[in-house]
């Protein structure tokens, strides 16, 4: 039977095509003779006497397959055959005295040749056959136009960015030229390196210098590397798929050496100050730029620079017909020096010449020059052009080109090998062209992109590690190492070398074989050119035999004979080399084995002896294939016979609600013995009974039934019962109870657990304590109910618990542990609870002491309910420590009457509560709107008190999250006492004042509230100039004064806050003496976001009415100077001449009244 080749790919099979299609150029299945007998030379069918002579001189099985022209017959090959192995069965042939010739029947595939529509003029490009002077392209395109991911850079005059074969091909560039003039784009460096013409009028380059049109240079260069290819325009460039940069080193006049360097190193990914980061490398830079000059160290620091990046830096040789040791930077180090040969092959009669010339590519020479991109302008762009050009500036991109190609197929590869790549795969330099190349002034030879691309991925190496193995009756899997280069590998048949396969993986599988069967098979790897490189014979292997089956085991007390049928001593397939019984006492055949074997087929019967009596052994039996591999078949196992005493008999242990341990010991009987375990409620064992069968001499009964007893017995079979004692099993451990803390009060706690799976009438023993480790003050309970109470316990302390089930012995199940904590005592009412009451209410109570911690607390929690039982929602708010005696509760609805009550928090952060009353969240002028997106918002309401008629909140945009809702509340029926530590302030009247809330939090940014008053309703006397608005903080229980301005002819009052809270108009009262002057907020942070510490002037509050300060800086310098009869002062930070004040402690000096005081102010900026 025919052997199937299958990919090796999990198993799943590759259609056919898949295969055929991956055998490589260099393969063919037929081969062509003629005969010399002209009667049979012409046959349309050829005997079967003419085959099999042909057949045994070819050394291989050939077919006809059909006449063709000249009298020469197709003949078929057994299988895919690389044209190597067909030629040496050609050359057989043609040795037979009968055969005119004979030759493999080979493959040709149309070379890929772009459409565009003067690509016809491109003989620079052709295939060496029809150009000497070609590059060779249209092959290597088979192979490869280029990897997108690869980059080219064109170190040059800047690019036409927007011509038809140009667009569409770039990445981003640059301009590297430094000099505005050199630049002619009105700038020095910068992000755009397409090119607006290098025109120059007479003697502008220099005194006798000629004036010149744009040379277009960079864009012609361009063309021949990377023009577009079937766009319908133009020209095709060598390399079509990877990119091109444009880097601008050349404008007016060349381009200095410096600019290079640097274009070169950006060029490469390496850094250029005040140049950004090339984000797309080059693999490969072009420089088609020469001057006479030696190579200078900027330029050759910059190409060591750029190959230790990885780049190959290709460039031209120069046009000065001289040697190119002159001519930089052709003749600096790591530099691949390109000179120019002309259509025939020769070097053209410009093209400098010489030893440290790497390689020659076409470059044009008279009539014959290169076509590629241009433009009609003579000074700036006009239209889109192709134009002849000749020079090594034409060669190189040749190079370059052909280098992306390589690289596309192999990118690892450094400079030094693409360099030495390049080299040895050159075409030799053609004779007779009247101006011959040499290796010794032209390089290596012409560059070839064929042999460039196939040198790339050329494989060296035959498969190595190579490993068999057997998979069965019908199947053989081959595996081997990752060959250099391949990206797949063809299959032959070892012996008749006949194409099998192709497989993309490192293994395959030959399945569908014939049992007891040796194949084997031939390997070649296959590159991405279609080639293949060395033979590997891979080591051969036989499938195995069928297994043996229907096999009868007779057992004694040392041995065991097998019995089965024998199979034929034909077809072979059918057939074995003999059998294999094998015997073990480990299931996976690891140890001592005992064994049996015969060479004869015939034979039907085996016997393994010497084993041990009472002894379980598993069996196998095999049969042999011709190299010995055995196909087991397993038997199962068996025990031997033997005579047995009781075992010995061990306490039992590890006792336990639903299951016990039993041991034993050996007691004289053979070691390996089988024994079963019995527990029963019975001592006669009529009850119920629970087994375990073993290997060992210890076993865990389970499943027995709680708080019972149980009597225990052991043998091994089939030998005698010895009695292990009795025992009663645990009760179940007890499990948590919902919840396991029933009831917490501060001196007392009730318990409760579920009693598991105990039966009602368990009795259980409850244990508490302060001691996670039951080690002092455990207080006991012993009950039949699951729930237990304890008192005389401490407030406010947590408790271990731990409880057990008790069997009828009295023995202790595991234990269920939980803890918690008591209350804490609950904080002290004060006389008038109520502090403020708006949307929000904010209440007071007594503290708990700080200590002890039994008298004392965790903090305190506030909650507010419609319902006076707190059965319905609850809103609450929490604050830490036991010092704790102010909180405010919010998100009220307004107009609705709530229940309050405050609890001491314990541990747990659990509350003992108190209530303190109800109260009604009084609302009736409010402002309520969402915030915008990139939007300020302003609220507007007019309180319903006389004293201020006009209330306006303005919100920059930012300030708070878009969607965020802003409420703003007028009326209040009450807000605590006007008490402040920054000045002595008089309320304007009785729930005069506002509540700001936000749901997305505080703002980021100062908020501005503005307050219209109404002096007549102002209190008798007052001076609008003191009013001042105040912020409330709960936490400090006082009011906190805003940096407020008055505007007495607008009749306003201005404050900036960046939190929202309770705010207040507030009348200040002027100070006594200049010693009650308040500065705040200090330190004074502008500008900080701090709320505590930023705003946007420092006020001086409390001053007499004839107050007066002055601001000294630490060395005594007069910075800024102010009064006030207000009693209040505000410095917006800048100093007597206008500037703004540094950071840094300032003295201000105050006068009043009389008095003097001197104050330190801080600025932090």
């Amino acid at each position: 039977m025919k052997p199937s080749l299958l990919l090796a790919l999990l198993l799943f099979c590759a259609p056919q095509a898949a295969a055929q299609s991956a055998r490589g150029r260099n393969s063919t299945d037929q081969i062509i003779v003629k005969l010399k007998d002209k009667k049979t030379a012409s046959a349309t069918y050829l005997s079967a006497g003419v085959m099999t002579n042909l057949s045994s001189k070819a050394g291989l099985a050939l077919t006809h397959h059909r006449p063709m022209s000249g009298d020469a017959q197709v003949f078929k090959l057994p299988g895919w055959m690389s044209i190597e192995q067909v030629q040496a069965a050609a050359q057989r042939l043609s040795a037979d005295p009968g055969v005119e010739y004979a030759v493999p029947d080979g493959r040709k595939w149309p070379a890929l040749a772009p459409t565009d529509p003067q690509y016809g003029s491109q003989w620079n490009l052709k295939a060496s056959a029809s150009e000497a002077g070609g590059a060779n392209l249209p092959d290597a395109w088979s192979v490869t136009t280029g990897a997108t991911s690869l980059v080219v850079a064109v170190v040059d005059t800047g690019l036409l960015l927007t011509h038809a074969d140009i667009a569409g091909r770039t990445v981003a560039g640059y301009d590297f030229i430094y000099e505005a003039a050199t630049a002619n784009d009105g700038n020095g460096r910068d992000g755009d390196p397409s090119d607006p013409g290098d025109w120059v009028a007479a003697d502008e380059c220099g005194a006798g210098e000629p004036a010149a049109n744009s040379s277009w240079h960079g864009t012609h260069v361009a063309g021949i590397l990377g023009a577009a290819a079937n766009n319908g325009a133009g020209i095709a460039g060598v390399v079509w798929g990877s990119k091109l940069q444009a880097v601008r080193v050349l404008g007016k006049c060349g381009g200095y050496d410096s600019d290079i360097a640097d274009g070169i190193r950006w060029a490469a990914g390496l850094s250029v100050s005040g140049v950004p980061a090339n984000a797309t490398p080059a693999k490969v830079i072009n420089v088609s730029i020469s001057g006479e000059a030696a190579c200078d160290a900027a330029t050759q620091s910059a190409i060591n620079a750029a190959v230790a990046a990885g780049a190959l830096v290709v460039v031209a040789a120069g046009n000065a017909n001289v040697d190119v040791s002159g001519y930089a930077p052709a003749n600096c180090s790591n530099a691949l020096a390109v000179a120019a040969t002309g259509r025939t092959g020769g070097r053209a009669s410009y093209s400098n010449y010489g030893a440290i010339i790497d390689i020659a590519a076409p470059g044009g020479s008279g009539a014959n020059g290169i076509l590629s991109t241009k433009n009609t302008g003579t000074q700036g762009p006009v239209a889109d052009a192709y134009v002849y050009a000749q020079g090594t500036s034409m060669a190189a991109p040749h190079v370059s080109g052909i280098a992306a190609l390589m690289l596309s197929l192999k990118p690892s590869l450094t400079p030094a090998q693409l360099l030495q790549m390049l080299k040895d795969s050159a075409r030799a330099f053609p004779t007779g062209t009247g101006s011959d190349c040499t290796t010794s002034i032209c390089g290596a030879g012409i560059v070839d992109a064929l042999a460039a691309v196939r040198k790339a991925v050329e494989i060296t190496a035959a498969p190595t590690n190579i490993t068999v193995r057997t998979l069965g009756t019908s199947s053989i899997a081959w595996s081997w190492s990752l060959v250099e280069n391949a990206v797949s590998y063809n299959v032959y048949n070892s012996t008749t070398l006949a194409y099998e396969g192709n497989v993309t993986t490192l293994g395959l599988n030959y399945t569908v074989l014939d049992p007891n069967t040796v194949y084997g098979v031939v390997l070649r790897g296959l590159n991405a050119a279609g080639v293949e490189g060395p033979s590997a014979v891979a080591p051969s292997t036989s499938t195995l035999a069928l297994a043996p089956a229907n096999a009868a085991l007779s057992v004694g007390i040392t041995s065991v004979t097998v019995a089965f049928p024998a199979f034929p001593a034909n077809p072979r397939s059918a057939s074995s080399f003999g059998y294999r019984l094998e015997a073990s006492t480990d299931a996976s055949y690891r140890g001592t084995l005992f064994s049996s074997a015969t060479p004869s087929v015939a034979l039907s019967t085996l016997c393994v002896a010497g084993l041990s009596a009472y002894t379980t052994y598993y069996l196998r039996l095999a049969s042999l294939n011709s190299l010995g591999g055995p196909n087991w078949t397993a038997l199962g196992s068996t025990l031997t016979l033997t005579d047995l005493g009781p075992p010995g008999a061990l306490p039992l242990s590890d006792v336990a609600a639903g299951s016990l341990r039993a041991s034993w010991t050996l007691n004289g009987n053979p070691e390996g013995l089988q024994y079963v375990a019995e527990a029963s409620t019975a001592a006669d064992y009529t009850g119920s009974v629970r087994t375990s069968s073993l290997y060992g001499f210890t076993t865990v009964i389970e499943g027995l039934s709680s708080d019972s007893t149980y009597y225990l017995r052991v043998r091994a079979p089939p030998g005698p019962y010895v009695p292990l004692g009795s025992t009663v099993t645990l009760a179940y451990v007890p499990a948590a109870g919902s919840p396991t803390f029933a009831g917490l009060w501060p001196s007392s706690a009730a318990l409760a657990w579920s009693p598991a799976d105990n039966p009602l009438g368990t009795r259980y023993r409850a244990e508490l304590s302060s001691s996670s480790g039951f080690t002092a003050g455990v207080l006991s309970s012993t009950t039949f109910n699951p729930s237990a109470v304890f008192t005389s316990l401490a407030p406010n302390t947590t408790y271990h618990l731990r409880v057990s089930a008790l069997n009828r012995m009295g023995s202790p199940s595991a234990y269920l542990e939980a803890s918690t904590s008591t209350l804490a005592l609950p904080p002290g009412l004060d006389a008038s609870p109520f502090v403020a009451v708006t949307g929000s209410v904010t209440v007071r109570w007594v503290p708990l002491p700080v200590s002890p911690s039994s008298a004392s607390c965790e903090g305190y929690r506030v909650e507010a309910s419609s319902a006076a039982d707190f059965s319905g929602t609850v809103f609450s708010n929490s604050v830490a420590g036991a010092a704790a005696s102010e909180l405010g509760v919010g998100g009220l609805t307004f107009g609705a009457t709530y229940h309050l009550r405050v609890g001491a928090l314990n541990w747990n952060d659990v509350g003992s509560f108190i209530s303190l009353g109800s109260t009604r969240a009084y609302s009736v002028s409010i402002s309520s709107e969402s915030v915008p997106a990139s939007a300020p918002l302003s609220l507007v309401l007019t309180p319903p008190v006389q004293q201020i008629t006009r209330v306006v909140v303005d919100i920059p945009a930012g300030a708070l999250p878009a969607g965020s809702n802003v409420t703003v509340n007028a009326s209040l029926s009450q807000i605590p006492a006007p008490d402040s530590n920054q000045a002595r302030l008089t309320a304007l009247g009785s729930g005069v004042a506002i509540d700001i809330a936000a749901t997305g939090g505080q703002p980021l940014s100062p908020v501005t509230i503005t307050m219209t008053y109404d002096p007549a309703a102002l209190p008798a006397g007052a001076d609008p100039r003191r009013i001042a608005i105040a912020r409330y903080v709960p936490a400090e229980g006082r009011w906190t004064l805003l940096p407020s301005q008055v505007d007495t002819s607008a009749r306003t009052v201005r404050g900036v806050t960046t939190h929202f809270s309770l705010f207040a108009p507030f009348l200040m009262a002027p100070g006594q003496d200049a010693g009650e002057v308040q500065i705040f907020p200090s330190p004074w942070e502008p500008g900080s976001g701090d709320p505590d510490f930023d705003a946007p002037s420092l006020t001086f509050s409390g001053l007499p009415a004839d107050g007066k300060v002055r601001l000294y800086s630490i060395l005594g310098e007069s910075v800024w100077e102010g009064e006030s009869a207000s009693g209040v002062l505000l410095w917006d930070g800048k100093s007597r001449t206008g500037s703004r004040a540094g950071s840094g402690t300032y003295l201000a000096v105050i006068t009043g009244a009389g008095s003097k005081a001197v104050r330190r102010v801080v600025i932090i900026r």
